[in-house]
């Protein structure tokens, strides 16, 4: 005997399954949404930190100008990197300023609060909104270089 119900029966099964599939696709694509701009977040934040240590030793070692961030925040003007950042296939550029915030001489040493200033932009203005600027305090000391005979 055959059941009379069979062809609503599948018409009603088909009908939940089409409702129901976009839930289990929607769900899935939006944490990997969420995954991958807090993959970018951190990669552009630990480039930040790269880029502050590299800015450091080069303080330490005497090999940027005092000359070039003698001036305030205000005064002093960003200075671009050449290469582009590849994160996650979109290109960055990265600009950095350094000024000085106090300073203290006693001779033949000058003491120096700087305050360094990175910012990580898009490269195409594809974005909207601010672009992530990192702020760091360091202290440096100069030494007059000693003349060699």
């Amino acid at each position: 005997m055959m059941r009379p119900f069979i062809l609503l029966e599948l018409l009603i099964a088909l009908t939940l399954f089409i409702l129901c599939t976009p839930l289990f696709i929607n769900e899935p694509l939006l944490l990997l949404n969420k995954e991958s701009l807090s993959l970018e977040k951190m990669e552009i934040q630990r480039i930040a930190e790269n880029s502050f240590a590299e800015i450091k030793s080069k303080l330490y070692m005497q090999e940027i100008e005092w000359k070039k961030f003698s001036g305030s925040k205000k005064d002093t003007p960003f200075i671009e990197t050449e290469e582009p950042i590849k994160i996650l296939s979109r290109k960055y550029k990265q600009k950095y300023k350094i000024w000085t915030i106090n300073e203290k001489e006693e001779a033949p040493k000058i003491f120096r609060r700087v305050g360094i200033e990175i910012v990580i932009a898009p490269a195409a203005a594809a974005r909207k909104g601010k672009s992530p600027s990192f702020l760091y305090e360091v202290f440096a000391i100069s030494t007059p270089k000693e003349k060699s005979v």
